[in-house]
């Protein structure tokens, strides 16, 4: 379902939305859409990368953990450097 809207733009952002939608071929509704869209995309990554951090500082790595990664990168190392 959609709906219309109207709203007021400043001159110089109303020009720049309707040079890049125009150099995409895609109507400026649209173009509002997925600029919409990719503000909320953005906002949830962001979200869910303070979530993360979050978490992380709460419970960090032990020194086990850091110590088996460690061994790990070390045993693997090289081996994905073959020569086609």
């Amino acid at each position: 379902m959609t709906e219309r809207i109207a709203i007021s733009l400043d001159t110089h952002l109303l020009r720049a939305i309707e040079r890049e939608r125009k150099r995409l071929r895609i109507s400026r509704s649209a173009f509002l859409r997925l600029t919409a869209q990719s503000y909320f995309d953005a906002a949830e990554r962001k979200r869910l990368d303070e979530q993360y951090e979050r978490a992380y500082r709460e419970m960090p790595e032990t020194r086990d953990e850091l110590n088996a990664l460690n061994a790990m990168a070390a045993h693997t190392a090289g081996l994905f450097d073959d020569k086609w």
